[in-house]
């Protein structure tokens, strides 16, 4: 700004300059004119007295003379009008330089608040970014403080879904317990304390009974879980889970067919044959036979056979 503004300055001086000298040396040329005509003149008035003696030819007529003076009048004008126009140029050169040193203080000062406006924009940019850093910090934390939130609401409901879990596994397994209570409290006292075992009088015959339906049957009992025995219109055995009766009795291992384990191997995951226990539930008419048989003694082998009688041994 301030380099266009001298630029300016010195073309506008460098042309009032010119004119200026260019009507200087006019104002010169006319002085020079002027002076020629006097010169003219002075040679044309005589350096002795006039002689009386008619002179042959004359060398400037009074015409010519008057002509010249005329002349030198109307140079005489135009130099001093020459002037008046270069003293009025003169002083219109002055005021153009006020004016440009006017202009030229205004437009430093219009650079310095400018300068002014682009520091202070260079700060509010540098407080801008700083403002902006800030926020996108921010906003990382809160974003961190939202996952974080939301991990341990998973994590929350993750606990909570395990517990609901487990807490149904222990109720499954309070009520398994249950039922296996219920179960050892319907076996009689009798079979474990005066050395009951009960039998049946073949393999036959407890596969016989139990294909029959509601005579006996045959459940396979490991644990809390428990199996009953199924036997397919082709002597096909297979154990489906089932839960045990209230009243079941234990019956010697020893007396289990082979079919039948075999069949307890094919159905129950891990298979140990220390693990698993066999008991039958009776009818009702077998049942009070085993009561009464019981009743009557301390001890024995009871053996069950096909016609459904009971004997002890």
């Amino acid at each position: 700004m301030r380099t266009g503004t001298a630029r300016f300055r010195h073309n506008q001086g460098s042309d009032e300059t010119e004119t200026l000298q260019t009507d200087v040396m006019r104002f010169f040329a006319i002085i020079c004119m002027c002076l020629m005509v006097i010169f003219a003149l002075v040679q044309a008035i005589p350096l002795q007295p006039q002689n009386s003696r008619p002179e042959l030819e004359t060398k400037t007529s009074p015409q010519e003379v008057e002509d010249l003076k005329e002349q030198l009048a109307q140079l005489i004008r135009r130099a001093a009008l020459f002037e008046s126009e270069i003293q009025t140029k003169k002083q219109k050169l002055q005021r153009g330089i006020k004016e440009l040193e006017t202009l030229a203080a205004k437009i430093e000062k219009l650079e310095e608040r400018e300068q002014i406006l682009q520091d202070n924009l260079a700060g509010m940019q540098a407080e801008e970014r700083l403002q902006t850093e800030a926020f996108l910090t921010q906003q990382g934390a809160l974003n961190e403080l939202q996952r974080k939130a939301e991990t341990g609401k998973n994590q929350y409901l993750i606990k909570k879904q395990l517990t609901e879990k487990e807490l149904r596994v222990l109720q499954g397994k309070i009520a398994e317990a249950k039922k296996q209570h219920r179960v050892a409290e319907a076996r009689p006292a009798p079979d474990r304390k005066k050395g009951f075992t009960l039998g049946f009088a073949s393999n036959n015959t407890l596969l016989q009974m139990v294909g029959q339906g509601g005579q006996v049957e045959l459940f396979m009992l490991a644990k809390t879980k428990s199996w009953k025995l199924q036997v397919s219109r082709g002597g096909k055995l297979s154990f489906i889970p089932s839960a045990p009766p209230q009243q079941i009795y234990e019956i010697n291992q020893s007396t289990v067919p082979g079919s039948v384990i075999r069949a307890g191997r094919r159905s129950v995951a891990a298979f140990k044959q220390g693990a698993v226990t066999y008991g039958v539930h009776l009818s009702p008419g077998i049942h009070r036979q085993l009561t009464e048989l019981m009743g009557k003694g301390k001890g024995g082998d009871i053996t069950i056979h096909a016609d459904n009688q009971i004997t002890l041994e």
